[in-house]
């Protein structure tokens, strides 16, 4: 073993993917026949299908539409370009509920008072770059100040678009019966908390202090911590004037569900038959490559794998509200196949550009949608081994036509 500053290598070892080989391809065969012989997620899967369309059998309501848009930095130019590219077809719903975390909550203000916004989400996501975002602070201010970025170039871009104007059609389209969720993580409390940010807007008016808060609260869903600052909110308890601090919602949720506003006297048979499409920024899985032997390597990969399983953990969750509701499920994900040498924080207007163009043209198509949860489509199962001895099997996939 070679010990060099914080690596720890072993001279001569190499990886499957050093060798060009897929590591999600590699199984044991013995093992995976064993498996065979017991219960399958394929038959699960099937029996909670025949639940789910027992229960849209039920629908007695008027068909709605709710969108959930995950958090996922630049990422996002990917939501952006799926709502563009549906946008081009006329047959976009109106969403009755949309919810957003981070940089999906971002999209969720934007488009929700209706498709007009569309030309003002792509220029935002197809036009910005670090610096429209962020500052770099020197790490002497960063330690002393708890982030390592000065966010007031973003801020800047969210006061420009949350003025007067634009809180009267939040308040106008809460006011029909539409809802406007984000999510934020309560540092104190350490957990989420979700946000009406229709019902905020609808005070603008009234309380001189509706616009800031809106304002802060979209700050705060984007608030990565560490590298972002928390933004302060300010409450009032009993009278007393006191402040919380908030980070990104995506902290303690990727993604969120809302029901819409139902005013029948059947919920449970309203909710049946609506379409619930979820919109991620990024993959399900995170891109197979080597793990690297430093420490910042090592930590990034483990970070990856957890968020990741992080997201599809929350996706599973609403599927299953799906089977019991009788919901019809729609998830959107960056395809696999499609490559993202980009991080998710850093924006890099060209390639957030290829992303866009590439969400839009599988947008225009209808192909970005799957009806099946995490773990359903091949490859997507935890592999079983019972030995070292692999071989290589890919899955069975195709990559939608956009990519090509």
């Amino acid at each position: 073993m070679l010990v060099v500053g914080c690596k720890l290598t072993k001279k001569g070892s190499q990886t499957p993917t050093d060798q060009g080989i897929d590591p999600t391809h590699l199984v044991d065969l013995e093992a995976r026949a064993q498996k065979k012989s017991g219960l399958e997620f394929s038959d699960l899967f099937a029996e909670a299908e025949v639940l789910r369309k027992s229960k849209v059998a039920m629908a007695t309501g008027p068909k709605r539409s709710i969108l959930v848009l995950s958090g996922g930095g630049s990422y996002g130019a990917f939501q952006a370009g799926v709502l563009r590219g549906w946008g081009d077809t006329g047959t976009r719903p109106e969403f009755a509920v949309i919810t957003g975390v981070s940089t999906g909550a971002l999209l969720a203000a934007t488009t929700f008072p209706g498709p007009d916004r569309d030309n003002v989400f792509e220029a935002v996501f197809t036009s910005v770059s670090n610096k429209d975002i962020f500052r770099k602070k020197n790490v002497f201010a960063g330690i002393a100040t708890g982030s390592m970025a000065n966010t007031a170039p973003l801020r800047e871009l969210v006061d420009a678009t949350v003025n007067p104007e634009y809180l009267d059609r939040v308040a106008g389209e809460h006011a029909r019966g539409r809802r406007l969720y984000i999510g934020t993580t309560n540092l104190e409390t350490k957990r989420q908390v979700i946000w009406d940010m229709g019902a905020i807007a609808s005070r603008h008016r009234t309380d001189p202090g509706s616009q800031e808060l809106f304002r802060r609260l979209l700050m705060a869903s984007t608030a990565i911590p560490g590298f972002f600052p928390a933004v302060e909110i300010p409450i009032t308890v009993d009278g007393k004037q006191l402040i919380e601090k908030h980070v990104d919602g995506g902290v303690t949720a990727g993604l969120f569900l809302r029901p819409p506003n139902l005013g029948g006297s059947n919920p449970k048979a309203d909710l049946a038959g609506n379409d619930l499409y979820c919109l991620l920024a990024g993959k399900l899985f995170a891109d197979p490559g080597p793990p690297g032997n430093d420490l910042v390597s090592l930590g990034s990969s483990t970070l990856a794998a957890l968020l990741t399983g992080q997201v599809r953990d929350e996706l599973s969750e609403i599927y299953a509200i799906c089977v019991f509701q009788g919901l019809n499920f729609h998830l959107g994900v960056i395809p696999k196949e499609y490559p993202v040498t980009m991080k998710s924080a850093e924006f890099n207007k060209e390639q957030m550009r290829d992303i866009f163009n590439m969400g839009r043209r599988i947008g225009q198509t209808g192909q970005v949608w799957r009806d099946t949860p995490p773990g359903s489509n091949p490859g997507e199962r935890p592999e079983v081994r019972g030995s070292n001895h692999l071989h290589q099997m890919p899955p069975q996939s195709t990559a939608p036509s956009g990519l090509r």
